[in-house]
């Protein structure tokens, strides 16, 4: 296979952006978890995509999660809410050659 290189004498990253990771990264979680499982555990989320020494962190996060911290309830009663990421799908993906490294559920 041959790679079409930049003007700088390099090959162009494979996932961009985030986008890009976002749109690699769903089929992928949908094929691994399967798509009954894929959609309970991500119904209502939005994706997010993180980059970090080149590698990109894609995982569900949900869309209305409140804010951390103590709250009260409709009854006055104080509790804490903790924002986590509950059992959510994620993956991570090289910038470089779009190679999958990892799959896993947030804790």
């Amino acid at each position: 296979m041959h790679c079409a290189a930049s003007a700088d004498g390099l090959a162009k990253d494979a996932v961009p952006d985030k986008k890009t990771a976002i749109e690699i990264a769903i089929p992928i979680l949908k094929a691994y978890f399967g798509e009954p499982k894929f959609k309970q555990i991500t119904e209502g989320d939005e994706f997010m995509a993180e980059l970090e020494d080149g590698v990109w962190t894609v995982y569900a996060y949900p869309s209305s999660p409140g804010p951390a911290g103590i709250q009260e309830s409709a009854e006055g009663i104080p509790y804490l809410n903790v924002v986590t990421g509950g059992g959510r799908p994620a993956i991570e993906i090289s910038r470089r050659d779009a190679k999958v490294l990892s799959i896993s559920r947030m804790k």
